[in-house]
């Protein structure tokens, strides 16, 4: 007996909605690329190379490691993988422990590396899995980095820093939260910290503390339970992925989420004052306070941080794919016209490696 398909008006309102976004979606991308052919072909060829191009770009790192005279080893390019063996391969070992900090003991002995440890999560994004070393240390999926140990990271393995970018209201009355001290002179500084379970986690620890803080002094326990379900569930995850942060080594290194936590009601972060805190981290005294930022700003800074990550080609598209949801999101089918110009323009490097690739596989079989 055949299974009849339900009526379209018989259909749930959420559903129909979905289906007809969709639809309009697919008439705008069709149009965009017929219309744009040459920048149509350009996409296809780079979609193709993705498949196929996931070797990581050469990491750059600085000739002494941070705050020390402890010199790295200088790594080829062509042996910074780990299953290229080197025999000469011999880094220095450097574990420390920054002052008011909890680190992991300096034996990883007893780690549950690859899950959740406890209250902390061992998992990386970068892949599947890390490999763990003959020593039992980890080892870092980006490959060596001419220094072994621990470093001055907290933790063995992945060390997840966190920020979120949180905002209210729209238009021209779109303000953002921000970070402000005598000595923070970037544009539109936005709070970076490491938290332990950055795939349930949608504040760093010291913003949680701000924006929970004066919730509780206006919303019911219930309703706060209530609007961290609707963060969690309704954040854009700008970025997630490796971070190419100074300090890493081969055997622990820094991992990085960006999150944007939008409120155009102003429903919940109305009630989000001002503040004077003093950083557990560093120690540094900085204001929070919100601030009306241009959106290519904030966008500015975004891109200024995900720059010093070591992305494959399938990461890249990743991440544009990811912008062209939250625009899609925020503005409907034409916000995403820029985010394609942007993704084409900046994919026409790939091109002619796509093409060679195709030749070569073409030749081959």
């Amino acid at each position: 007996m055949k299974r009849l398909k339900p009526k379209a008006n018989n259909l749930p309102a959420s559903l129909l909605q979905r289906r007809q976004q969709f639809r309009s979606f697919l008439r705008f991308f069709l149009h965009y690329f017929f219309t744009n052919m040459h920048l149509g072909i350009n996409f296809f060829l780079v979609l193709f190379a993705s498949a196929f191009l996931l070797t990581n770009s050469h990491l750059v790192y600085k000739k002494y490691y941070p705050g020390t005279t402890i010199e790295r080893l200088y790594v080829p390019e062509s042996e910074t993988r780990w299953k290229v063996k080197s025999e000469k391969y011999h880094p220095q070992d450097y574990t420390a422990c920054p002052q008011n900090w909890k680190c992991d003991p300096d034996d990883p002995k007893g780690i549950k590396f690859n899950e959740i440890d406890d209250e902390l999560d061992r998992r990386t994004f970068v892949r599947k899995k890390y490999k763990i070393g003959p020593d039992g240390r980890p080892l870092n999926p980006k490959g060596r980095t001419g220094i072994r140990g621990r470093g001055t990271l907290a933790y063995w393995g992945p060390n997840h820093a966190m920020m979120t970018i949180i905002s209210r209201g729209k238009g021209n009355n779109k303000e953002y939260y921000v970070m402000r001290s005598n000595r923070t002179t970037v544009e539109a500084p936005f709070l970076i910290e490491y938290v332990k379970k950055p795939m349930v986690q949608v504040f760093p620890p010291t913003l949680y503390q701000i924006v929970i803080g004066d919730m509780k002094e206006i919303f019911p326990e219930a309703a706060i339970l209530e609007a961290l379900e609707k963060f969690y569930k309704e954040s854009s995850i700008i970025y997630q992925g490796y971070y190419t942060d100074q300090r890493n080594t081969d055997n622990a290194w820094s991992e990085f989420t960006i999150l944007e936590i939008d409120d155009p009601s102003k429903e919940y972060f109305n009630v989000v004052e001002a503040k004077r805190v003093t950083l557990p981290e560093t120690g540094e005294e900085v204001t929070f306070q919100w601030e009306e930022l241009p959106e290519e700003q904030v966008e500015r800074k975004v891109k200024e941080l995900i720059k010093k990550s070591d992305r494959t080609s399938a990461e890249k598209m990743l991440h544009r794919m990811r912008r062209a949801k939250i625009y899609f999101q925020k503005q409907g089918i034409h916000g995403l016209l820029p985010v394609l110009n942007d993704f084409v323009s900046n994919s026409i490097g790939l091109t002619g490696v796509a093409v060679t690739i195709a030749i070569n596989l073409i030749i081959i079989h």
